[in-house]
């Protein structure tokens, strides 16, 4: 194998091993009331629905459906406006419409709408 086809190859597999799984990330939606919110240490918080999503790869139950800065472009501004969202649909028992990415069992949230 010559020095060019041994570099080519090597470039082909990191090219490969770099593709990250979010790529493989679909975006679903989901609609329901609010069940509870979970606030983290960290600053993320988690919510959980009166009626689950069928698409969220979580396995508990209820599922636990993630809020988290640095996931699915949420950042620290748009995590503190989700979250003063959540308290409000919680208190007031109004319906969330929102997205997530089902590519891990996190089921990261990305925005959602109240009403």
């Amino acid at each position: 194998m010559t020095i060019a086809k041994l570099i080519a190859s090597i470039c082909i597999i990191a090219s490969s091993l770099s593709i990250s799984t979010n790529s493989l990330a679909t975006e679903r939606s989901h609609t329901s009331t609010l069940k509870a919110v979970y606030p983290l240490a960290s600053g993320d918080f988690v919510l959980l629905f009166d009626v689950d999503a069928a698409l969220c790869t979580a396995t508990n139950s209820p599922k636990y459906m993630y809020v988290s800065v640095g996931q699915n472009g949420v950042t620290s501004a748009g995590s503190s406006k989700l979250y003063a969202a959540a308290l409000l649909a919680l208190s007031t028992r109004q319906t969330l419409s929102m997205a997530f990415d089902d590519s891990t069992t996190y089921c990261y949230i990305s925005r959602y709408t109240i009403g």
